[in-house]
């Protein structure tokens, strides 16, 4: 059993992690071949590289999916870049996800929840259809979903600070929603994709979507949606 000791070390599950001095754990390397992980519930980062070992200077297996833990606040630089995930599932606490993070995977399933900043390539080349963008994010970087196969986009974020051009570059999209505040904020993104350009309404919702999904909306992003 792993004890979380200030400034040490520890391995479980074949997953290393480190301890700060303030008690933060990060998980930084895999050393197993499981294709299945899941990271100890105390586990605030993710660092370094995952993948599961390399067998041969050519050939690699790769991580096909991943329990993250309610705890998870931040995910650096290439973390789970080129492996086989179809599912991504964020925790209502993790705000950071950094450069290629989840780039060359098969993800056809991603719930952004609460993040706020997704960093550069973070999504490119995946398998996502339908994407949407909560209200809490405030900077996408560039290529950040570029490369997919997004065809109805959903953007509920306002209060951007950065919004690439190329964000969502090479995706055969048709449709993209957007809130009217979003719309006021962002002409020169509404203009350059008017004929996909939808502003977000209630009506909308009951229309384009399921029950659970219109359902699953309103419980998270409630407040960001026209009424007329």
């Amino acid at each position: 059993m792993y004890k979380i000791v200030p400034g040490s070390e520890f391995i479980e599950n074949e997953i290393k992690y480190t301890v700060s001095e303030s008690g933060e754990v990060s998980a930084y390397k895999y050393i197993g071949k499981e294709k299945d992980i899941t990271f100890v519930k105390e586990t605030t980062r993710i660092s370094g590289r995952f993948a599961t070992q390399l067998l041969t200077k050519y050939d690699q297996m790769v991580i096909n999916k991943v329990d993250f833990t309610d705890n998870i606040i931040s995910m650096d630089d290439f973390v789970f870049s080129g492996n086989n995930l179809e599912e991504v599932i964020l925790n209502d606490k993790c705000i950071l996800l950094g450069k290629c993070a989840f780039e060359k995977n098969k993800i056809k399933t991603l719930d952004l929840n609460k993040v706020k900043r997704i960093g550069e390539g973070c999504f490119e080349e995946n398998n996502i259809e339908v994407l949407l963008i909560p209200k809490t994010v405030t900077n996408i970087g560039k290529l950040a979903f570029a490369e997919n196969n997004i065809k109805k986009l959903i953007l509920l974020a306002e209060d951007l600070e950065e919004l690439d051009t190329t964000a969502f570059i090479h995706n055969p999209i048709e449709e993209i929603y957007v809130t009217e505040k979003f719309a006021e904020n962002f002409p020169h993104f509404c203009k350059v994709n008017k004929d996909k350009i939808h502003t977000l309404t209630l009506e909308d919702l009951i229309k384009q979507y399921t029950f659970k999904e219109t359902h699953d909306i309103m419980k998270n992003y409630a407040g960001n949606i026209s009424r007329s």
